[in-house]
C-alpha cells in the first residue's frame, strides 16, 4: 500500500488553484497553456482530496471558481469512470 501523499496547507492549495483556475478558464491563454493548467487541477485535487472541499478553500477561491472546480472534477471522475 502507498503511503498517502504529502498534503499542503489550504493556503497554498486555494493560492495555486486559484492561479491554475484563471489560466484554465481564460479564452484568450494558448491552449497548451490551459492544458497544462488543466493537468495541474487534477494533480492538486487528487492529492489534496479533502483539502479542496474545505470552507477554507472555498471562500479563498470564490464561488465562480469553486463552481468550476466542482463541474472540472465531475468531468474528471466521469472520464476516469468513477462517476
Amino acid at each position: 500500500m502507498n503511503p498517502p501523499a504529502e498534503t499542503i496547507p489550504q493556503r497554498v492549495l486555494a493560492y495555486e488553484l486559484r492561479a491554475a483556475i484563471d489560466v484554465a478558464r481564460d479564452q484568450r491563454a494558448p491552449t497548451p497553456n490551459r492544458w497544462a493548467a488543466n493537468a495541474r487541477i487534477a494533480r492538486l485535487v487528487t492529492e489534496n482530496p479533502k483539502g479542496w472541499r474545505s470552507t477554507h478553500v472555498r471562500l479563498r477561491l470564490g464561488m465562480s471558481r469553486y463552481a468550476w472546480l466542482w463541474e472540472f472534477n465531475l468531468r474528471l471522475r466521469k472520464r476516469s469512470g468513477r462517476a
